[in-house]
């Protein structure tokens, strides 16, 4: 998922919720050179019973270069799972934080301008 914008972004009590523009870059390029991308969908996400998090600097109008997710054994084994939050605008503007559930609330089809 590089280069996906970050269109929601909000710390609310116990929860986060997180909203990114994502798309499928195919391998055939446009006149001036530029990649193709095609599938352009908005994915809302939420996570509960946050248990620690370092999202200080992290800003809501911000550019991921990364969205990862601990493995499916660190959530076995601590039943918690963590994500880190990568920027394309600095390493002071990521983020992380640990989270017990999660869950994609939408995928929305998205038409850029």
């Amino acid at each position: 998922m590089p280069f996906s914008p970050v269109t929601k972004f909000e710390v609310a009590d116990d929860c986060i919720y997180l909203t990114v523009r994502v798309w499928e870059m195919t391998n055939h390029t446009d006149s001036k050179g530029y990649f193709i991308l095609t599938k352009h969908h908005e994915i809302a996400f939420r996570f509960d019973d946050i248990s620690s998090q370092s999202l200080d600097d992290f800003i809501a109008d911000n550019i991921f270069d990364t969205l990862r997710f601990s493995t499916v054994e660190h959530y076995e084994r601590d039943s918690v799972f963590t994500v880190d939050l990568d920027s394309v605008m600095g390493s002071d503007l990521c983020g992380t934080f640990t989270a017990q559930t999660g869950l994609v609330t939408s995928v929305t089809p998205y038409t850029p301008n």
